[in-house]
């Protein structure tokens, strides 16, 4: 699958940029707690994927993205208890700009995100496979301002996830501690249509995303 999505990246976008108003490619990281069994686990998560939209009449956009993702699990007690997992996420948006005044946008955006991987880090002989399986539900709503090439965007992030982790001898299921965290997105237009975004949110779900940017 991580070759196909390989192949995805390199001549999907050649195939569907005439017929699309945004498409970008991005890689980013992300650090959360997770509850499993009663014990808080830090979630450690690194990605890269392919992001497409159309533009609808009404000026609300709607996308699909796809990425390959590697996880870590590790108790917040103990760094000698970690599990490793890597596969896909499919992502379907819906997001929506709207001018407030000259340089001053509103946006929001709500995004369904399914996840899908295997544990890699399996001794075959002791251990049984492990999959990991969870649906993630996030909505971002911010305020932006143009200021020459570069557009400033504070953020308020809110998350839900419902997951679960299954082998031989059983499923365990978890979920995500802290709901809400709070950050911002900076895009430097190197086009007028075509911009780099750094994308970071902090306290309690720390990331860092980047991204290059084509839209119309």
């Amino acid at each position: 699958m991580r070759n196909n999505l390989l192949l995805l990246l390199l001549f999907f976008p050649l195939n569907v940029y005439a017929g699309w108003s945004g498409i970008a490619g991005y890689l980013g990281t992300s650090d959360s707690d997770w509850l499993q069994l009663g014990q808080v686990r830090e979630a450690d998560f690194t990605y890269f994927g392919l992001r497409i939209e159309e533009k609808t009449k009404a000026d609300i956009r709607v996308g699909a993205s796809v990425a390959q993702f590697d996880l870590r699990l590790l108790e917040t007690d103990s760094l000698l208890n970690i599990e490793k997992f890597s596969g896909e996420r499919l992502s379907l948006y819906l997001r929506w700009p709207v001018n407030l005044m000259q340089h001053l946008k509103w946006h929001s955006e709500l995004q369904f995100q399914y996840h899908q991987g295997t544990r890699n880090n399996i001794n075959s002989s002791s251990i049984q496979d492990e999959t990991i399986n969870w649906s993630e539900w996030v909505l971002d709503l911010g305020v932006s301002i143009q200021i020459g090439r570069l557009s400033l965007r504070p953020f308020v992030n809110l998350r839900h996830i419902d997951g679960d982790i299954s082998n031989e001898s059983g499923t365990s299921l978890f979920q995500l501690v802290h709901a809400k965290s709070s950050g911002f997105i900076a895009d430097y237009y190197v086009e007028p249509t075509a911009f780099i975004r750094l994308r970071v949110t902090g306290l309690e779900n720390r990331s860092v995303q980047v991204s290059l940017v084509r839209e119309y």
